[in-house]
């Protein structure tokens, strides 16, 4: 995909009184080879304003300021109310994002028309190399639980290819501007 055919998208993350980790984010975000972007972060009412900060490193960052905490679902409708993107990726402020990924994102769904959601494989933030996500398995019905695919392995590459899972992750998860115009926002009901 060159660069005049990246459709716009929209990465939105929430900040509650983490600004150095969001600081990471974003300066993960400036370096990568995607360029048609826009960042959004939402801070959820913190405790110390992480305006300057922001500001000062990364003057381009759309900034929305709450003055509650609405927790995940609110301050990430926030970010939707003022995104403009094709894509909306909405990613947790403790992450660091890889040059590549938001491509094969894109490509998911370039592949799969009918997909709704799209979640990249994860490393553990603090563990480099270990992964802490690559799907989930489905809920068992008798037990109410299921499985994170490929927790605390080394990455081999073993979950490279693209697969079915039966949950994203809200920790890194890229949705179409149309279903979410469809389904509607995430339900606020549902805090964290």
């Amino acid at each position: 995909m060159t660069k005049t055919q990246q459709p716009l998208v929209s990465i939105i993350t929430i900040n509650y009184n983490e600004v150095d980790a969001t600081l990471d984010l974003l300066a993960s975000l400036r370096d990568i080879g995607y360029t048609n972007k826009e960042v959004i972060v939402v801070d959820n009412a913190s405790k110390v304003s992480p305006q300057k900060a922001i500001k000062a490193e990364f003057p381009e960052v759309k900034l929305i300021m709450s003055d509650e905490n609405l927790g995940f679902a609110g301050g990430n409708n926030l970010g939707i109310k003022e995104a403009k993107g094709d894509y909306l990726l909405f990613i947790n402020n403790d992450a660091v994002i890889t040059e590549g990924t938001i491509e094969k994102l894109i490509e998911t769904f370039e592949k799969n028309p009918d997909a709704g959601i799209v979640s990249p494989k994860f490393h553990f933030y603090n563990k480099p190399g270990i992964v802490e996500y690559a799907g989930y398995s489905d809920m068992n019905s008798f037990t109410g639980r299921n499985t994170t695919i490929g927790s605390g392995e080394t990455d081999k590459g073993q979950y490279d290819q693209m697969s079915v899972t039966h949950f994203c992750h809200g920790g890194g998860m890229m949705v179409p501007r149309h279903v979410i115009e469809k389904v509607g926002p995430i339900p606020e009901e549902y805090f964290l």
